[in-house]
């Protein structure tokens, strides 16, 4: 029960990410889902009782320190060393986005109820795993700032990682910690390729990337 009300949070995030504007409201909602993932990792090993397992005990930890303090430390850090307050136009308005991700929510979380079976898959982990997968694209399509194109980036990884606890059983740890230590080298780069933008053009939005020559 617990599990679930707190993936639920998760999926909520995704709603209110549709319809924020400032770019650290964004940052601080990947470190919400981050935090999310966290409480599901620990709240499964209380409740499986693997103390002892140095492997979901590695996870928990990790999800909580790069997922909710490290990369939101350093994506904040990188947005205000260059001054990027707000996301500018987009190509979707905030009713229209969040019309969007409620639908893709919904879709993502009654669709795997319809499927008589998804193993040993939660259908609730499973479907908001999806709606997040798909918000994320939905970000960096219809955004144009690059910082929001991280954040995209980040509820991408979030759902897949939220779908990895749905089968923590059958994933190895090395996986899980690869697929962050590869998010936390994606976040780092973008901040290096951000900074050299701001530094160049004084700009952050997509658009400046038409302006780059060979």
């Amino acid at each position: 029960m617990i599990i679930s009300l707190l993936a639920v949070l998760f999926g909520t995030t995704l709603l209110y990410i549709a319809v924020v504007s400032r770019i650290e409201a964004y940052i601080k909602m990947t470190a919400l889902q981050g935090l999310c993932l966290f409480l599901i990792a620990i709240t499964g090993i209380i409740l499986e009782g693997h103390f002892r397992s140095l492997g979901t005990i590695v996870i928990a930890v990790e999800t909580l320190g790069l997922k909710a303090i490290i990369i939101p430390w350093y994506m904040t850090k990188v947005t205000r060393e260059n001054d990027v307050l707000r996301e500018g136009a987009a190509h979707a308005s905030h009713l229209s986005s969040l019309i969007a991700v409620a639908v893709i929510l919904a879709v993502g979380i009654l669709l795997p109820f319809s499927v008589k079976d998804l193993g040993v898959i939660p259908p609730l982990f499973f479907g908001i795993s999806l709606a997040a997968v798909a918000t994320g694209f939905f970000l960096i399509i219809t955004r144009k700032n690059l910082m929001t194109h991280v954040a995209g980036y980040m509820v991408i990884e979030n759902g897949i990682f939220l779908l990895s606890l749905g089968v923590a059983k059958e994933m190895p740890i090395m996986v899980s910690l690869g697929v962050s230590l590869d998010i936390f080298l994606g976040v780092f780069l973008a901040g290096m390729f951000i900074r050299r933008i701001q530094g160049t053009f004084n700009r952050q939005h997509i658009d400046t990337l038409t302006d780059l020559k060979d």
